[in-house]
């Protein structure tokens, strides 16, 4: 928060904050696995060959999951176990880290009350609470998409510096690798 916002620019961030966490972490690990969380687990036990030769034989089209996350999914575990807390953390983490990129966005573009105004929108958003609580992609393209759009309009505005512009291509990249929706984006960057 800077200087110069005051008591209630202070204030509006802290409702944000608590916006963004509460309905994601409260409950988290208490529920066990849905069967979609249970199959994506399943399929990341098998070896990193196997995922990979499925991944170049098409298999995604037959899988009910998305087999590039369940790559992501094996790596997470490994970090630290299959417990529900630990494995839907990542899809946390990278929906906070939606919410910021979503602000940055928005900040690019806006003052910085509209800005905080879009976060909290974000935040409160029924269906990214959802998708930040529970093992899945959908996180993860969320927060790619959004930090692709920054950097986007960084780039937009003639702000950049030449790391921007790596940043933008490796998010857009990623998210085009993760899923095929995120071309929707191409759209508007052009």
């Amino acid at each position: 928060v800077n200087e110069d916002s005051g008591p209630a620019g202070f204030l509006m961030v802290c409702f944000i904050a608590v916006a963004v966490a509460l309905p994601r972490v409260w409950a988290l690990g208490s529920r066990s696995y849905s069967v979609a969380e249970a199959n994506l687990l399943l399929q990341s036990s098998e070896p990193y060959q196997k995922i990979a030769q499925l991944i170049a034989w098409g298999g995604e089209r037959h899988a009910p999951y998305n087999l590039k996350y369940a790559l992501v999914v094996k790596l997470w575990a490994s970090a630290g176990g299959t417990g529900e807390w630990w494995m839907r953390s990542f899809s946390l983490a990278a929906g906070f880290a939606g919410i910021y990129f979503a602000y940055l966005a928005s900040r690019a573009v806006l003052d910085r009350k509209p800005a905080l105004v879009a976060a909290l929108l974000t935040a409160v958003c029924p269906f990214h609470v959802i998708f930040s609580r529970a093992v899945g992609y959908e996180s993860l393209l969320f927060m790619l998409c959004a930090a692709s759009t920054y950097f986007f309009l960084k780039i937009y505005t003639s702000r950049a510096r030449a790391a921007d512009y790596f940043f933008f291509f490796a998010a857009m990249f990623a998210a085009l690798n993760l899923h095929y929706l995120a071309v929707l984006l191409l759209v508007p960057f052009n």
